[in-house]
């Protein structure tokens, strides 16, 4: 089984193999895993010099690239723990970032807090109110932590498992984001059933990762997934995907990289935003494993990216739906290798709607058990909805201030879902469960309808119940429409969803592009967002020019911010 310290002294002897940060432009800095390991000591070195100890939480708000792994690693070293917060991705929404990063810290109550030199004079904000509940907070930048003397740890020593490895906030879709303790134990654990559920060959597989690595599904899926084994990955900062999809896959093309992993949107985005002139010059012929999770899974999307990118030599097999979250370190289940995406049309039978597809997600991994039971707790047996509970080693026992609620090893989900022909799918999250004359209809699946508008910015809104149990539309239109256009179009809407589910909107509102509140991987969030509305927070499209700027200026967010310069100068050093 994987050991952080095992596997950290082979580093040393590690050359050839290891990690490469690419550019927007393609170009990539190669640290091996030896390099990696020597850089790592020597900051770990630092942070004691800093004056950091065992069990000390340290938080790292910076973008993925050499200073984070190094810090992240030399952290662990020296049995501190680390926590990944995210920085701020633009400029004008500053003030609403640093109210939330103020919640995390004072959840966190770090001993020292790591950023970059753009951010340091902005973040004593919310430093600031830690020290006012005395926990007070040194604020330093990565370049504090470089030096050529390194830690010299005693490989030999006997180290407790149980010890904290990192702390990781969950995304908080459904409400507070909470920060889940994961010991080396939970990783180790969760490290194995990956590389085993995936057949990873050391020295053969090779991966290519955008994902942020303060989320667990970059952290852990990507980044320690290829440290267990000593595989090449590559690593691409997120803003560059955004601004450039085509990356991605040129970077799977260049390194004939085998293993990937991404949320549903990137699949889409990437098949819509790749040029016919990048197409010709892919060969995804090496890819076995593209992994599809975080959210929703689409069929319209997956078959897309598929058709796209068949011609570049992608096999559809490929592509596969998985489950997990930060509370089980990561991975819940998978599917069986080469089966590609299975989705299936549910009528009456289990969810009581008429023509609901869903994705398989597959069956639990090594170690992991997953039972569905009813509101009474009792087991319920294939075909029926419930909610999915789950136990196993890499499942967490706590978060930093208090204990995971479990019965007999099992924890609640939060998601409700069904095993059919012995593979589960998944329903929806519970708290997003819309009511209808006794049915239960999944916000996601309700929202789905909505891809049909293209007036409505994709994945951008939200429905939502009201204490009445009245549903609520709430969605960032593109531009403003006069107010004919307006009301046919709300009726075009209610109709649709009343056509395919039967469900009754009572109110639809339009907001600007931007308005809608999102956590730290970008899902909306449904229940903050309700009430933002209702307490008449949340802006209204604009008319005649400011609608037209603002219109541009989000369309195309993703490019400008960082074409601009905007983010650079923020993330600069």
């Amino acid at each position: 089984m994987y050991n952080f310290w095992s596997y950290f002294e082979q580093f040393l002897k590690e050359d050839k193999r290891g990690l490469s940060f690419v550019e927007r432009n393609g170009q990539a800095t190669f640290w091996s895993y030896q390099t990696l390991a020597e850089k790592s000591l020597a900051t770990a070195h630092a942070l004691q010099q800093a004056g950091v100890r065992p069990g000390d939480p340290v938080a790292l708000v910076l973008p993925n690239g050499p200073d984070f792994v190094r810090l992240l690693l030399g952290a662990m070293l020296c049995e501190a723990v680390p926590c990944a917060l995210y920085p701020p991705l633009i400029l004008g929404k500053i003030d609403e970032y640093l109210a939330h990063l103020e919640k995390q810290l004072l959840l966190l109550r770090p001993k020292i807090l790591i950023t970059m030199k753009a951010l340091k004079a902005p973040i004593y904000g919310p430093v600031e109110a830690l020290g006012k509940v005395g926990h007070g907070a040194k604020v330093m930048t990565p370049d504090e932590f470089e030096g050529t003397e390194k830690f010299n740890p005693d490989w030999r020593k006997g180290r407790d498992s149980q010890r904290p490895a990192f702390i990781q906030f969950s995304s908080g879709t459904t409400g507070t984001t909470r920060p889940a303790v994961v010991t080396h134990a939970n990783l180790a654990s969760n490290l194995q059933s990956i590389s085993e559920g995936l057949k990873v060959v050391p020295g053969v597989d090779s991966g290519v990762s955008w994902l942020p690595l303060y989320h667990d599904m970059g952290l852990v899926g990507s980044f320690f997934s290829a440290l267990c084994v000593k595989s090449n990955m590559a690593l691409i900062r997120p803003e560059e995907f955004l601004a450039r999809p085509a990356l991605w896959l040129e970077t799977i093309s260049k390194n004939q990289a085998t293993i990937t992993v991404a949320p549903n949107f990137a699949f889409g985005l990437t098949a819509k935003r790749v040029s016919e002139e990048d197409l010709k010059k892919l060969d995804l012929s090496s890819l076995r494993v593209a992994l599809c999770g975080a959210e929703q899974v689409s069929r319209d999307t997956i078959d897309f990216f598929i058709e796209r990118f068949r011609g570049a030599g992608l096999r559809p097999e490929a592509v596969l739906p998985v489950y997990g979250m930060s509370e089980a370190t990561l991975a819940l289940t998978f599917p069986k290798l080469g089966s590609g995406a299975k989705f299936k049309k549910f009528e009456n039978e289990v969810l009581g709607l008429a023509g609901v597809t869903l994705a398989s997600v597959g069956v639990p991994v090594r170690d992991v058990e997953i039972k569905i039971l009813d509101e009474e707790g009792e087991r319920l047996p294939e075909r029926q909805v419930g909610h999915i509970w789950a136990r196993g080693p890499a499942v967490i026992d706590r978060y930093l201030h208090a204990p995971l609620e479990k019965r007999d090893g099992f924890f609640s989900t939060g998601d409700r879902g069904f095993f059919f022909e012995g593979e589960l799918y998944i329903a929806g999250r519970a708290k997003d469960i819309l009511i209808v004359r006794g049915r239960n209809i999944d916000a996601e699946t309700a929202e789905a309808v909505l891809y049909d508008f293209k007036e409505l910015r994709v994945g951008r809104w939200a429905i939502r119940a009201t204490l009445s149990e009245e549903n609520y539309l709430l969605a960032e239109i593109r531009r403003p429409l006069p107010p004919a256009e307006e009301a046919k179009l709300k009726d075009k809407i209610k109709n649709r969803l009343l056509e395919q589910l039967s469900l009754p909107l009572a109110r639809i509102a339009f907001v600007a592009p931007g308005s809608l509140p999102r956590t730290s991987s970008g899902k909306i969030q449904r229940e903050k967002a309700m009430t933002l509305y209702l307490e008449g927070k949340l802006r209204p499209p604009k008319d005649g020019l400011w609608a037209s700027i603002l219109f541009l200026y989000y369309s195309l967010k993703g490019f400008l911010a960082f074409k601009l310069g905007l983010r650079r100068f923020l993330m600069s050093k």
